[in-house]
């Protein structure tokens, strides 16, 4: 209350209109003969209640109905199964967010708002032309730690479908795998041009004589083929295996 006594004090030092009033008043007051001080402020409250205590009451009545609207618009918005919103990373607030974590020694919260890259937080009620939210370190457990959020960017939050914990936010996310480059051709130049006849000569070569090879392999198969058939040919005039052990004496 001093605060704003002395902010309001403060402010009406700068009105020099209303300065030069307040000296002529104090004036009129010393030539009545009265110099006092306490009468001075008592008279100054009477001119105030007659003369100025209307306009106040009719803007407070105002200033009433607004807020009045405001929390009623803002309680429907935030309705049951709407209580929880989420603040991205980016969002002007999320900072202010993560200070009232810090303070409020949430560290677990934090390492949740940091992995997920954005903040949740619960409606928890209006003040004036303001909107209180809660923070919870469990979704399930109420909290009395509070921010206060104006209306209009209170109204603009995303509303999360569920809750913190349904939705699965309050289990660490797992990093996102890096993005792998495809693989370039392995080709590694100089800045020199690629030479393509010396690189389609050295593929006809290589074709070559893979093909000499293949030739030269069934040639072998051929002459493997042609003597295990002669063998067989032996095998059957002799009437035994030229490969068994025999006794020479004995045929």
């Amino acid at each position: 209350m001093n605060n704003s006594v002395n902010n309001l004090a403060t402010a009406f030092s700068q009105n020099s209109q209303l300065i030069e009033s307040l000296k002529a008043a104090i004036q009129t007051q010393i030539e009545l003969g009265d110099p006092s001080i306490s009468r001075f402020n008592q008279a100054i409250d009477l001119v105030i209640k007659q003369n100025i205590k209307p306009i106040l009451d009719q803007a407070k009545g105002k200033m009433s109905s607004t807020v009045d609207s405001s929390s009623s618009s803002v309680k429907d918005h935030f309705c049951r199964g709407r209580k929880w919103v989420t603040i991205p990373k980016d969002h002007e607030l999320f900072a202010s967010f993560v200070d009232k974590a810090q303070d409020s020694d949430l560290g677990n919260l934090l390492e949740l708002w940091e992995s997920h890259e954005l903040a949740w937080v619960r409606f928890h009620s209006t003040k004036g032309l303001n909107v209180n939210f809660s923070l919870h370190h469990n979704s399930s457990v109420g909290s009395n730690i509070k921010l206060e959020v104006p209306v209009d960017i209170a109204l603009e939050l995303e509303v999360l479908n569920g809750t913190p914990k349904s939705c699965g936010y309050e289990v660490k996310a797992k990093p996102k795998a890096p993005v792998k480059e495809e693989a370039a051709d392995e080709v590694e130049t100089s800045g020199a041009p690629v030479d393509e006849e010396a690189i389609e000569e050295e593929v006809q070569k290589a074709t070559e004589e893979e093909v000499q090879n293949d030739v030269s392999r069934n040639e072998e198969d051929n002459q493997s083929q042609i003597e295990a058939l002669l063998a067989e040919d032996m095998d059957d005039d002799l009437g035994f295996d030229i490969d068994d052990n025999f006794d020479i004496d004995n045929l």
